[in-house]
């Protein structure tokens, strides 16, 4: 029986050994694994930059993006406006077109413009009585004594 108990304390030892073995790790690692390891690190906090780099490289581009999103849809509808004035210009051009082909119309034939009310602007208006003739002032003839000749005379010229 001394064997069989001597077997079973070498079992224990083997066993206290190995858990112990288990619980404090292996410190030694061949250098090929040693470099590899190293390696995948270093490639690990490469990857980490590059993402680090994507995405304030995405953040930037997202936020260009919806300012030039906002631009577009500020011209859009700066476009629209302008699109619809230009629409009122043009038809109120083509009405003053066909009231001036009226006016011409009426005009060759003699006859008074019929419906057709001329707007009176300031700048027709002051162009109207700049046209205007000055009134003449009629000239005083003077025949001057014994020469049998008239003189004319512009009154309070003298």
């Amino acid at each position: 029986m001394d064997r069989t108990r001597l077997g079973i304390i070498l079992n224990r030892a083997v066993l206290v050994a190995a858990a112990a073995m288990a619980l404090a790790g292996c410190d030694y690692w061949p250098p090929a694994l040693q470099a590899q390891i190293e390696q995948l690190r270093n490639e690990v906090k490469q990857a980490m930059t590059d993402r680090a780099t994507l995405e304030e490289q995405l953040n930037t581009a997202t936020k260009i993006n919806h300012e030039l999103q906002a631009k577009a849809d500020e011209l859009t509808r700066s476009n629209q406006a302008l699109t619809a004035r230009m629409a009122t210009l043009d038809q109120a051009l083509t009405a003053e077109r066909q009231k001036m082909a009226r006016m011409i119309e009426a005009a060759k034939k003699g006859a008074p413009t019929a419906g057709i009310k001329a707007k009176a602007s300031p700048k027709s208006g002051t162009k109207a009585a700049a046209k205007k003739k000055p009134t003449k002032v009629k000239a005083a003839r003077t025949s001057v004594a014994g020469s049998g000749k008239t003189h004319q005379s512009t009154p309070g010229a003298r």
